[in-house]
């Protein structure tokens, strides 16, 4: 289940706005624990915050793989932890190195390895515990392509 932060804006009486990152399916906004769905302005996605007062303000998230990051109005709320520029470097190698080594059954597997690894470096583990969870995972998503490269001829 991935983290969820909450936060209230600076408005008097602003509800509680929940954000919960979720890098598959996208992240997910409730106001006061009901969902919000999400629309769009042109070409950018948006969920409308209703106040009290009855006036609505337009919530944006930036950073989906850095560190996720909650807009209001200019004001910036984090919602994910940003990554350092090695963790960065490091969850995005899958997605090269396993189709490189494997092949076109690495496609798969190399950007299964690079979601899970940008989980793992959100977790709040210590670094040699980060880099070893990683190296699993890219083990494991080299080995499974090997497995699956006969399969897919």
């Amino acid at each position: 289940m991935p983290e969820q932060t909450a936060f209230r804006l600076a408005d008097p009486d602003s509800p509680e706005i929940t954000v919960r990152p979720d890098l598959l399916r996208g992240p997910s906004v409730s106001v006061d624990g009901q969902l919000v769905t999400r629309r769009r302005d042109g070409a950018r996605v948006y969920w409308p915050i209703s106040l009290p007062d009855g006036s609505e303000r337009r919530l944006f998230l930036t950073g989906h793989l850095t560190g996720l990051r909650a807009i209001v109005e200019g004001a910036e709320y984090p919602v994910e932890r940003p990554l350092a520029v090695w963790q960065l470097a490091l969850a995005i190698i899958p997605i090269g190195l396993v189709p490189f080594l494997v092949g076109v059954a690495g496609l798969l597997t190399g950007g299964i390895a690079t979601g899970i690894s940008f989980a793992i470096f959100r977790a709040p583990w210590p670094a040699p515990v980060l880099i070893g969870a990683w190296a699993v995972a890219v083990g494991l998503a080299i080995a499974a392509g090997y497995v699956a490269a006969p399969l897919l001829g």
